[in-house]
């Protein structure tokens, strides 16, 4: 069973099955142990397996949100925000998820993102 905190972060979606991208079974495989690295807070490992899913397919938008995650965990705002950003555009989000990273925005002082992510609430 996966940590709590993993869970309560992807609640409600199913990042693999959510996606348009046509995932390869080692990227998925690649993905899943990056998940659990995180999930176990081996954030250094975890980040160069997500990397190297990204290299491998940059459109998925799974490994951005969890770089995010890791990002934001360490205290690095801003960076979580754009990791975030990269996630969003790349998958089907609602509007609750373009309001959080709205409020994310207006923490780190990106008032210009904050008022684009309330745009996405609206489309």
């Amino acid at each position: 069973k996966l940590p709590d905190r993993l869970l309560s972060q992807h609640e409600g979606r199913s990042a693999l099955v959510a996606m348009s991208v046509t995932v390869p079974p080692e990227v998925q495989r690649q993905l899943g142990e990056a998940t659990m690295l995180y999930a176990y807070r081996d954030f250094q490992k975890a980040m160069a397996m997500l990397l190297e899913v990204v290299r491998l397919c940059p459109r998925l938008p799974h490994p951005y949100e969890t770089l995010g995650l890791i990002y934001e965990e360490e205290g690095h705002k801003k960076k979580a925000l754009q990791l975030y950003l990269m996630a969003a555009n790349l998958s089907r989000r609602d509007a609750a998820q373009w309001r959080r990273l709205a409020v994310l925005a207006t923490e780190v002082g990106e008032a210009e993102q904050a008022l684009f992510c309330l745009g996405k609430t609206l489309a």
